[in-house]
């Protein structure tokens, strides 16, 4: 990245979400993290992607699906929000499937294997054609009754059972001829229950291996399909790498519900033979990191074993796979630095008077900032731009607010007063400047980039170092995602160049964001760096913020604390705020 040619030391600031909650506890902070990283000067070319870290499935790798392929290429496009969903096993979508109706095309490819009562003898490839367009008519010929056989290339040793669809005006029987010859009969079709028109699944437990089926009636009939299912309804889609790969991690995003009863991950090198790699739960949400032993792997493959009702269909959002490495990439080549006490890097965030309702004082070491520059150097405040300003295109006043008359939103208020109490008791200022949509809607924004440079001009100016040198830095936005990736960079690239014009030695930084998940250019929310910080801005940054905490989502989907240094953490997201910098 072209940056500004500023080194910051990187500093972690402890999120204190009660302030009174953690008074005397500066020697057993677990709490969690947010990280504000160094941007170092430096030229090289421009990668808003340069985060994103290096999946082993390559977005538009070749998938393949049971059902539904024409939405298939959704598990690999690295969009959360664009899924595969099959198509219904029950009623139908099993007659045109070859990999679970084994008298898919037989009769056309094997007429031989296809006889019936009718005579002359009739071509019974419709039978089978699976298309509900077609039919075979049967007649009894000179045979007491009415019957058609389909035999199994070879005799099955699994079974579900048979699906058939007829048109008739009276009673067809199903039966699965069994390969010592005896026959079990299954069910009946029948025109009195209306079951003309309509395809119809026969099941059944069998005691030797079935050989084919027969069905049969006292009158002719046509005999539109009819099918083999060997097994319970499943639905697949599998993801080629492209090449065989070393794979520790694989992470998926399969929410089903209730139209399954199971769902597996399995692997292959040759598409052909597979292994279980785990058992995943098909009611779990988000994107679920799996960890398995590293297998060499080509193919990966969710699997669903389908509830046995109609209409029940399998979901899968997304796809990918990761070396030893994990989800968030390898870390970045270490750049030794001189030694730091934690002191110098740990900080706390805060907020106007501290939970007191009144100014803070620096004299007072068992409430506000005092009390915690014993185990931290930084503070940072969340200062409301509302307090500030009631209209986004209006410029803040600090002068007249330094002489007592408060600001344009808070007629009391006088933050000189607030962050001579921090600065004194040793604490070194960063200043959130918090707006969100819900505050400052965009449509209150006449001129973003101009009323976020008029903002930023008058607060450097009056805060800066050059100024009163009460804050340090300047921080554009807390967590403003609600506003469209465009909009937002308009006011950050406003705030830093007024910020630059205000006092040049105000550091800036971006609200917090993330480089390791993209989203759409015209998103309308989020918190990508990529459609957020553009190479121009970045030019102008002192560092970037990321709000980086360690949970992991575990296998139910639940989103759980882990340990920081689990390479499925999201702690380890600033690994690729790291890469993005480094590029």
């Amino acid at each position: 990245m072209i940056l500004r040619p500023s080194c910051q030391v990187i500093r972690i600031v402890v999120r204190m979400d009660n302030p009174a909650r953690w008074a005397g506890q500066c020697g057993k902070v677990l709490l969690l993290l947010l990280l504000l990283l160094v941007l170092c000067g430096g030229a090289a070319a421009w990668d808003a992607d340069a985060g994103l870290p290096a999946a082993l499935v390559p977005v538009g790798a070749a998938v393949r699906a049971s059902s539904a392929q024409a939405g298939a290429a959704s598990v690999v496009d690295g969009d959360l929000a664009t899924f595969w969903q099959s198509d219904a096993f029950f009623p139908t979508g099993h007659v045109i499937r070859a990999d679970a109706n084994s008298f898919l095309q037989l009769c056309s490819k094997t007429p031989s294997a296809c006889t019936s009562s009718s005579s002359p003898a009739v071509n019974m490839s419709a039978a089978t054609d699976g298309s509900f367009l077609t039919g075979v008519g049967l007649t009894a010929g000179g045979a007491t009754n009415v019957w058609a056989v389909v035999e199994l290339p070879t005799p099955a040793t699994t079974f579900f059972g048979v699906g058939l669809r007829c048109t008739t005006p009276g009673t067809v029987t199903v039966e699965v001829v069994l390969r010592d010859g005896s026959s079990l009969q299954l069910g009946t079709y029948t025109q009195q229950q209306n079951n003309n028109y309509v395809t119809l699944r026969f099941t059944g437990s069998l005691s030797s291996t079935a050989s084919g089926v027969r069905v049969s009636a006292q009158n002719s009939f046509t005999l539109t399909e009819l099918c083999f299912i060997s097994e319970s309804p499943f639905e697949t889609i599998t993801v080629d790498m492209g090449s065989v790969k070393e794979v520790t991690w694989i992470c998926t995003r399969h929410y089903t519900g209730s139209a399954v009863l199971a769902t597996t991950l399995l692997g292959s090198v040759d598409g052909s033979e597979w292994q279980l790699l785990a058992n995943l739960h098909h009611d779990a949400i988000p994107m679920i990191p799996t960890k398995i032993t590293t297998t060499r792997l080509r193919y990966i493959q969710i699997r669903d074993d389908m509830a046995l009702t109609d209409w029940s269909k399998a979901s899968v959002w997304e796809i990918t796979a990761y070396d030893e490495n994990g989800p968030y990439g390898a870390l970045p080549t270490p750049n030794p630095r001189a030694s730091v006490s934690l002191a110098k890097m740990l900080g706390v965030n805060g907020i106007w008077g501290w939970g007191t309702q009144s100014y803070s004082d620096a004299n007072k070491t068992s409430v506000g900032p005092s009390l915690y520059t014993a185990c931290s150097t930084h503070g940072r405040n969340y200062h409301n731009m509302n307090w500030d300003v009631k209209d986004p295109d209006n410029t803040p006043n600090y002068e007249a607010m330094a002489d007592g008359k408060g600001t344009e939103a808070q007629g009391w208020l006088n933050w000189d007063t607030e962050y001579e109490a921090w600065v004194k008791s040793g604490l070194e200022v960063e200043a959130s400047i918090q707006f969100t949509a819900s505050m400052f809607p965009v449509s209150a924004w006449t001129d973003p980039e101009q009323d976020g440079y008029n903002y930023a001009n008058a607060f450097a100016a009056h805060f800066g170092p050059s100024g009163a040198a009460l804050i340090k830095v300047m921080e554009v936005g807390n967590e403003p995602w609600d506003y469209p990736a465009k909009f937002y960079q308009s006011v950050l690239r406003g705030f830093t160049n007024g910020a630059a014009k205000g006092d040049p030695k105000m550091l800036i930084v971006p609200c917090a964001l993330q480089a390791n998940s993209l989203e759409e250019a015209n998103a309308t929310s989020g918190n990508y760096i990529g459609t957020r910080v553009t190479s121009d801005i970045a030019s102008k940054l002192d560092g970037l913020n990321a709000h980086a905490y360690s949970f992991v989502y575990n296998q139910t989907g639940a989103r759980v604390g882990t340990y920081p240094e689990n390479p499925a953490s999201t702690m380890q997201s600033v690994r690729a705020m790291l890469r993005w910098r480094n590029a």
